[in-house]
Order: C-alpha cells, then sequence, then structure tokens
C-alpha cells in the first residue's frame, strides 16, 4: 500500500491553556547518563525518502549521493524496491525498508517469504524493517489490530533463524494515546494497552527501538491557541532565565520550552504508565515549507523547526525536561517534494521536502547544527 496522505496524527487532542508567565526556579534536568546509543558514533539522523509520488522522478542513486554528500548514510524507504536498494548499496547507504499494509493478513498466516527474500539479498544494508506504517490509525478501524504482532513475530522468526543483523519494527502514529498533554498524562489507549505490551516485549527481544511519527505541524495548525513558535522551535532560549515563557507541567514539576520536546516526553510517560521501556526514535517528523496560506506552513518555519530538531535529536537544549541529554535517532520527512501527493488533507503535502521536485534545495539546512 502506498503511503497514504491521510495518516498524519493530530498531536494534541485536546486544547492547551497556555501561560506565557516566568515561573519560579525548577531547572530543566542536565548531566545525567543517556542510555545506550541506538547507532555508533554521532550518527543520529537519518532522511525519509518518498517515491511512490515523484511528479518529476529523481535518480535515486544520485539522490543518495547528495544525501551522503551532507553526511547522512541513513534512510527510510516506503516499500522493499530492489531497484532503490540497489541503488542505496551501491552508494553504501543503511536503509529502514517497509512492508505494504496488504502483506500484513499473509504474514500474520506464516507466509513470510517474500519479504525475507529481499531480507537477505539487502542483509548487509538493510538495518530495519517497518512492518507496515501507522497500521493503529483511527483511519483503519482497528483492521490491523490483530495482524500485526502475528505478522512481525513470524518475520522476526525467520531473521533470526537466519541470523540476519535486521531489527524488526513497525512505526506508530501518535493517535494511539489517550493523551499526552500535559506530558506528565501520557497514557495509551486502553483498548490497544495488550496489544503494546506485545509489542514492547517484541522489541525489547530485539534491542530494537520503539519508533513513533511525531508532527508538530499539526499541533499549531489544528489549535490556533498554540503559538507557531512553541512548535518550529523559533523560540527565545535565556540562559539566565531558563523557564522564562515556558510550559509547566504540575504533574512531573518541568518546565517545557517546544512541542517536540513535550511530545516525545508524552510518549515516554506513556510507556513509564504501561510498565514498558525501550529507546524511543523518530520514524517521520519534518515541517512544509508551504504554502504561506497555511497556518505555520513557510519557509522560515520549515528551516526553523528542521533546524532544531537536529540539535534535539543530538541531546542539545539539554535534552526532554523528562530524559535529559537523551539522543534520539530521527528520520526527517522528508528529502524532496513528492508533487502528485493527493492534496485531501491540505495543499502543504506536496511541500514538505528538504528539496524541490528537482533535487534542488528549498533552504538551507543545517545537519551539523549546533545548540545556540
Amino acid at each position: 500500500m502506498k503511503r497514504s496522505t491521510l495518516f498524519f496524527p493530530l498531536l494534541f487532542i485536546p486544547i492547551l491553556i497556555l501561560s506565557l508567565t516566568s515561573c519560579q526556579d525548577t531547572m530543566l534536568g542536565e548531566n545525567t547518563t543517556p542510555p545506550p546509543d541506538l547507532v555508533q558514533g554521532d550518527e543520529w539522523i537519518g532522511m525519509d525518502f518518498g517515491t511512490d509520488f515523484q511528479r518529476i522522478p529523481l535518480d535515486d542513486r544520485e539522490q543518495f549521493k547528495a544525501m551522503k554528500g551532507k553526511g547522512i548514510n541513513k534512510v527510510r524507504i516506503y516499500s522493499m524496491n530492489t531497484n532503490v536498494l540497489d541503488a542505496a548499496e551501491e552508494e553504501g547507504m543503511k536503509v529502514a525498508v517497509t512492508i505494504y499494509l496488504d502483506r500484513l493478513a499473509d504474514m500474520a498466516s506464516g507466509n513470510v517469504e517474500p519479504e525475507m527474500e529481499v531480507l537477505r539479498r539487502y542483509a548487509s544494508i538493510i538495518n530495519y524493517c517497518h512492518v507496515g506504517n501507522e497500521v493503529f490509525h483511527p483511519a483503519f478501524n482497528g483492521q490491523y489490530d490483530q495482524v500485526i504482532i502475528p505478522a512481525m513475530q513470524n518475520l522476526l522468526k525467520e531473521v533470526q533463524k537466519e541470523g540476519l543483523d535486521i531489527k524488526i519494527v513497525t512505526p506508530i502514529n501518535y493517535d494511539v494515546f489517550e493523551n499526552t498533554f500535559p506530558p506528565s498524562s501520557g497514557r495509551f489507549k486502553a483498548e490497544l494497552k495488550p496489544i503494546f505490551r506485545q509489542l514492547f516485549t517484541l522489541l525489547n527481544e530485539q534491542g530494537a527501538p520503539f519508533f513513533v511519527n511525531i508532527f508538530p505541524f499539526f499541533t499549531q495548525l489544528y489549535d490556533s491557541n498554540v503559538p507557531i513558535e512553541f512548535c518550529d522551535f523559533n523560540i527565545s532560549r535565556d540562559p539566565g532565565n531558563p523557564t522564562a515563557g515556558q510550559f509547566f507541567d504540575p504533574a512531573n514539576g518541568l518546565f517545557y520550552a517546544d512541542n517536540m520536546s513535550a511530545s516525545i516526553d508524552g510518549v515516554y510517560h506513556a510507556m513509564q504508565d504501561l510498565g514498558v521501556d525501550a529507546p524511543l526514535a523518530l520514524s517521520e517528523t519534518g515541517w512544509p515549507h508551504g504554502p504561506e496560506t497555511v497556518r505555520g506552513a513557510s519557509i522560515g518555519s520549515a528551516q526553523s523547526f528542521n533546524n532544531g530538531m537536529v540539535t534535539l535529536a543530538r541531546g542539545g537544549f539539554g535534552g526532554t525536561p523528562f530524559r535529559p541529554n537523551t539522543k534520539h535517532l530521527t528520520y526527517f520527512f522528508e528529502w524532496a517534494d513528492e508533487g502528485n501527493k493527493d492534496l485531501a488533507l491540505g495543499v502543504f503535502e506536496r511541500t514538505w521536502g528538504l528539496n524541490d521536485e528537482n533535487g534542488n534545495p528549498n533552504y538551507t539546512w543545517n545537519l551539523h547544527n549546533q545548540e545556540p
């Protein structure tokens, strides 16, 4: 199944009551030891590379070469397309592949050979295999709830039997949470908790991260009470008064300067409530660069968000308040604009790219961005 434009989550369902007052002396946590790195060295940045809706077909190998030129060696694709994988192999990319949703029922019944054929062939470059994408989205009406875990278990069994170093994961939409704001109230929906306990058992068995798609853009788009600056990292951080103008979570006593940190900590609190734990990674995040007729959709906000997200992914800004200094493997959505995407969700659906349809930069994006 092609990636649908319908599957983007609304991050905070409740209307936020914003208080931009200076707060007391509580400081963001710092100098704590982060969990073990998910990737070697300082490589925390990956790229989502969509090909299904390209209006102007791009040469896969040239795009991977361009990514490598910017220091990006990890890419997520939305298929198991062998032509794309051949190009990635030639350029030495590490690839997260995606299995289409229409394969899940067959996989759950035990037939995973079509997937294994690809995983075997490209085992040297595939690091993650995403089983579906946002399988719990409300648009599916629970269609995949009972097959996602068996499908993943059957595939993992074969991967382990053949000794392949590939993690079997599934990217989660933000709709699986009952609540995430304030972050301390983060909870999985009650009806999904049994499934997620099984999922975390499977992830822990592999030492695999919990992948979530998080888009602060939609928070400010669907709730005009939320300042754009809170969502796109375009905020002032005063070292002399680090909590001024931030959002206070009275239950955990922490202050939040940006929506992404609050969203991530909402996930951590939901995991804590469920009694599970795993490293958290972002399978998709990004910001559209236009059109400016849409609230928040601009080159300035896209540039601010993606540059700020590079910093946060690397553990900058002190990390998130609930998990100080923790780094998060982050795949940015997306490498290039896709001109044939459906516009049902909005005209901004064709403007998520760091590059335009021809592969040329839409704006300056500093992969090596350092904390201001």
